[in-house]
């Protein structure tokens, strides 16, 4: 398996929509068809307790594949160059949310973060598919970096069972969304 560096603060991928569904506050919103109520209350509990090195991915179809919006904090750097360096997701198509976006609400840019125990808010990802982009995010972390340097520790919480296999044959540790929360 390939080597991290301990030094480096784990990072946390997190598929949105698996944790909306495994987590009982949220998931009967979800089940009910609050998608908007059910994204506030689980980003609301991630951001108080992880913070600014959680990235929460949602999927958003109507975004076209390798599009994406971010909203909240900007990725840490690593993902991000892995992401536009590394054969992952290219910038195409990457935009900053702005004012209310899709009613996340609580947050001042309105992904609904920015509030948690640290003050570090999280970064919230809408993607075409929350998988593929994880897993993109993942193979380019451990493609290897610029500088020869290790990727930091990386954490993918997700139910779905082939991104399960492919965030770990490229080294990053798996949990299941109902072991998670």
């Amino acid at each position: 398996a390939p080597v991290v560096d301990a030094e480096k603060e784990e990072l946390l991928l997190l598929d949105g929509y698996n944790l909306c569904g495994a987590w009982e506050p949220a998931r009967s919103l979800f089940l009910a068809g609050s998608l908007e109520a059910a994204r506030s209350a689980l980003l609301l509990e991630l951001d108080f307790f992880f913070g600014g090195r959680a990235v929460v991915v949602f999927d958003a179809g109507m975004k076209a594949k390798g599009e994406e919006e971010v909203r909240g904090q900007e990725l840490p750097a690593e993902l991000l160059a892995a992401l536009t360096d590394r054969g992952g997701v290219g910038a195409r198509g990457r935009t900053r949310g702005r004012g209310r976006g899709v009613g996340l609400g609580g947050g001042s840019d309105g992904s609904g973060c920015g509030s948690g125990g640290g003050g570090n808010a999280l970064s919230v990802v809408f993607a075409h598919d929350a998988d593929e982009f994880i897993d993109r995010a993942v193979a380019g972390l451990f493609r290897g970096t610029s500088g020869g340097g290790l990727p930091p520790p990386v954490t993918v919480v997700t139910s779905d069972g082939l991104s399960t296999g492919v965030c770990r044959g490229y080294g990053a540790s798996v949990v299941a969304s109902e072991a998670f929360m």
